[in-house]
């Protein structure tokens, strides 16, 4: 008997590990090479009779894909059998299962030709979306792929033959220690995986975006209270609003379009938001008040906002940074969040409740802005004791 090369079985052994993450996800198709002859790869799974075929019960059927049986034909073998499944999906839920588009072979690539940045994002984007497609918040799934994925891949010149080289060349290009540029490379990354880059490429990629994070903010880069309520009075009155509760509770935001604030002058936070449903407190229960800031936000925020916006809580950040940016407002909505944190470690609030606004957990809490303690804030502190 023939022992396998080296090759054949880092082949086998991909392959064995694409089927069991297609069966883990519950997908009805499997990659398979039908026999030591075939070097091309197939999709196997149980389907309905061909159009000219008796009529009888589906059983179990082989389609040939034009792809050879590589590293990364096997990938492309995976994104086919994906889209496979939801084809057998819709045929099990009564409609007509589409053998013509199944037995017109698709040109196959030559082998110097690139899959270009385009269609490489869009198999990462169905594999996304394929493996979430059970999650009972499909508008919070959808926005995870907008901040995360679809937002920084834009900054990829996407009709370029995908390559490692210009991924690095853009994340080099924005500003050390930033959020896009972490964006940027975590985005990368998950490409990379699923084109089967080597672990040591794509673990150089990461490395380009780390450096940012909330335990790397400095404290004197967040606003002051002064300063925010200097602000309010700047921006534009149909946004007043927006700011008002920005500064009062801890909100995302993207969390605007999501909240309502109660009559108890609690903010309430839906549970299509990234922390689920959550209540949050106010720093100051008279300006609530003085300020009448009750009712939701789909009541406070713009009219035309709302109209407008396919997605109203995807583009309410962007919405709020034009205006803020219009009133010479330096700092990003978050940094209004950051500083309502610091505010609650200065009032000496219970750590839990804290948390429990932010909609932290008391770890994160701690690890995030106990950091952000300062000599200054121990010295009050003692001399509140005293007094």
């Amino acid at each position: 008997m023939v022992k396998s090369t080296r090759h054949e079985l880092a082949l086998e052994q991909q392959l064995a590990t694409v089927n069991d993450r297609l069966k883990e996800a519950k997908r009805r198709v499997r990659v398979v090479v039908p026999s030591a002859h075939h070097r091309t790869l197939h999709l196997r799974a149980t389907l309905p009779a061909q159009p000219g075929e008796v009529q009888g019960r589906p059983r179990r059927r082989y389609i040939k894909v034009e792809v050879d049986y590589t590293a990364q034909g096997i990938e492309e073998a995976e994104a086919l059998a994906i889209g496979l499944n939801l084809d057998i999906a819709d045929w099990r839920n009564g409609k007509t299962f589409d053998w013509h588009k199944r037995n017109t072979p698709k040109k196959r690539q030559h082998s110097d030709e690139v899959e270009s940045f385009a269609s490489c994002i869009e198999r990462l984007k169905t594999q996304f979306f394929e493996e979430r497609k059970d999650d009972p918040m499909q508008q919070k799934v959808r926005r995870y792929w907008q901040t995360d994925r679809g937002t920084s891949f834009k900054k990829l010149n996407q009709s370029l033959p995908y390559s490692v080289g210009h991924m690095r060349d853009v994340i080099e290009s924005l500003p050390k220690n930033s959020s896009p540029r972490k964006r940027l490379s975590l985005a990368c990354v998950q490409l990379m995986r699923l084109m089967r880059e080597p672990i040591d490429a794509v673990e150089e990629i990461k490395a380009l975006g780390r450096g940012y994070g909330k335990q790397s903010l400095n404290p004197r880069d967040i606003p002051s209270d002064a300063q925010i309520l200097e602000d309010i009075d700047k921006i534009a009155p149909e946004w007043k609003w927006a700011l008002q509760v920005f500064f009062l509770y801890d909100v995302r935001p993207h969390e605007l379009w999501e909240c309502e604030v109660l009559d108890n002058c609690l903010l309430r936070v839906s549970d299509n938001t990234k922390t689920g449903l959550r209540v949050a407190m106010p720093r100051e229960k008279q300006l609530v008040e003085k300020w009448d800031l009750f009712g939701t936000g789909h009541e406070r925020l713009p009219e035309t906002f709302g109209k407008r916006a396919v997605h109203p809580e995807q583009c309410v950040s962007m919405e709020f940074n034009r205006v803020r940016l219009e009133a010479g407002i330096k700092y990003p909505a978050y940094a209004i969040r950051h500083a309502w944190a610091i505010n609650s470690i200065k009032a000496g609030t219970n750590i839990r409740l804290a948390a429990k606004s932010l909609g932290h957990t008391v770890a994160e809490h701690e690890s995030t802005y106990l950091n952000w303690i300062t000599e200054k804030e121990m010295l009050d502190a003692m001399l509140k004791e005293v007094a």
